[in-house]
């Protein structure tokens, strides 16, 4: 199997039919946090560019994306909502959405929790959403503890 086929199978069974058509939702493991605080993380997905009926989408306007942040293991905050831009009226873009959280403040773990995309079409309205992978971040990087201590 070459490694396009890897990729094609991948996305193909990753992929799910829903209102709108095929949506992947990519996990979102690029994120960095800061010493002095804010976390920034990715979202990445690819638009539908067919309806459920598998005619071609014409009229894509946005996609929307949804998340909620929990810490330390808490319950998710409220939920938060993105709204990106169609590529193209007829879908199918790989979109990158760089999503930047700056109250988000060491020493904590932080878990992007519910990350969904649903994408609107002008006549047909939204699709169901895709839920994603939650995402854990953790800002309360430290040295390493110390080695080879001897008390004598």
């Amino acid at each position: 199997m070459t490694r396009l086929d890897v990729k094609l199978l991948g996305a193909l069974l990753g992929a799910i039919f829903l209102g709108l058509g095929l949506v992947w939702v990519g996990q979102a493991f690029a994120y960095t946090c800061t010493a002095a605080g804010g976390c920034t993380f990715e979202i990445d997905y690819t638009e539908p560019a067919s309806l459920t009926n598998a005619q071609p989408i014409t009229d894509l306007t946005s996609c929307t994306v949804t998340y909620a942040i929990a810490t330390d293991g808490g319950a998710a905050g409220s939920l938060k909502t993105l709204a990106v831009p169609a590529t193209k009226p007829g879908g199918g873009g790989a979109v990158v959405k760089t999503v930047a959280e700056p109250s988000l403040t060491p020493p904590h773990t932080y878990t992007v929790v519910s990350p969904t995309v649903a994408c609107t079409s002008t006549a047909f309205g939204t699709g169901l959403p895709l839920t994603g992978t939650p995402l854990v971040m953790n800002s309360g990087v430290a040295p390493n503890t110390p080695s080879g201590i001897t008390v004598k």
